[in-house]
Formats: structure tokens, sequence, C-alpha cells
């Protein structure tokens, strides 16, 4: 029996991400909540401002705009893969017969890019920004899990070494 199998977009990603909000929230409670008041009444008007823009609306933007980065589910099961957002937003599907190429790419971490598009001659960079490629990071167990569903090849991929890890 074949299920459904979960994966976060990027656990790199998203343990690095929510320290640094969690990093930049706790300096905004602590200057504004905790530090002496005289502190801040000894800082000018710009220095108010400018660390509230750090530590309160950086964050929140933060947060904002890296959210499908870092809290996406990746479902991989035998209609295909699919990437969403709390299971609502920027939802992505990607049956196994529009999926083109697998192709993964070191960088500090492991990517697996799955595209709808042939991805010959694409460098990282023009890779994340296409809109008919999914990445995520790459583990053995998602090469496991692909493995239940398809043979297709995934370019730069060391077959022999990934499938010791996963045996």
């Amino acid at each position: 029996m074949k299920t459904k199998n979960r994966f976060l977009t990027s656990p790199f990603w998203l343990v690095g991400f929510s320290f640094i909000i969690l990093l930049l929230y706790f300096l905004y409670i602590l200057v504004f909540f905790i530090s002496p008041k005289e502190n801040l009444e000894r800082s000018t008007y710009f220095t108010i401002i400018t660390m509230k823009i750090m530590f309160g609306v950086l964050p929140t933007l933060m947060l904002i705009l890296f959210s499908n980065h870092c809290f996406s589910i990746i479902t991989i099961d035998q209609s295909g893969i699919h990437k969403a957002l709390f299971k609502y937003f920027f939802k992505k599907d990607y049956r196994w017969e529009d999926i083109k190429e697998l192709r993964i790419f070191n960088r500090v971490d492991s990517w697996l890019f799955i595209g709808k598009v042939p991805m010959v001659g694409l460098d990282y960079y023009k890779l994340i920004k296409h809109k008919k490629i999914m990445q995520m990071s790459f583990r053995p167990s998602i090469l496991k899990a692909i493995r239940q569903y398809s043979d297709m090849k995934i370019e730069n991929l060391d077959e022999n070494r990934h499938n010791e890890l996963i045996h």
C-alpha cells in the first residue's frame, strides 16, 4: 500500500529563519519593554524609529515574504509531487507525467529541483526563479519516496551512494 509522504521544503532554512526572527523579536521586546525608560528618553527620534523598523517591522516583513519558502510542505504520492503552504496557499501540483526533469544542485545544502520544463543550461539562480520549477532540500528519505512512485533519472545524483543511505 502506497501512502503520501510529506516533507518540509527545507528544514535548513526553517531553523535558520526561525532563529533570526525570534532573535529580532526578542531584541524588540528587550529594547522597548524591558530596558529602562531613561535609555529611550535619551535616544533621538531617528534612533527609536530605526530600532522599531529593524526589530519590529523587518522580522514581520521577513515572516510574510519567506514563509512560503520555510513552512511549505511537499507531498509525494502516486499522482505526483505537490507543494502548499498550510494546505491552501501557493499550491503547486506536478503530476508524474508532467515532470520533465529532476536535478540535484549542491550549494550549502543539496537541493532537488523538479521541473515541468527541461533544465539543461540553467544555473542555480535561474532555477530558483523559474515559475515551472519547484525546489526542495534533498535528503535520502525524499529519494526513497520518489523511488516508490517513479524511476525517473535524477541528474547529478550518485545513485550508489544514496542507495546505501536508504537501505
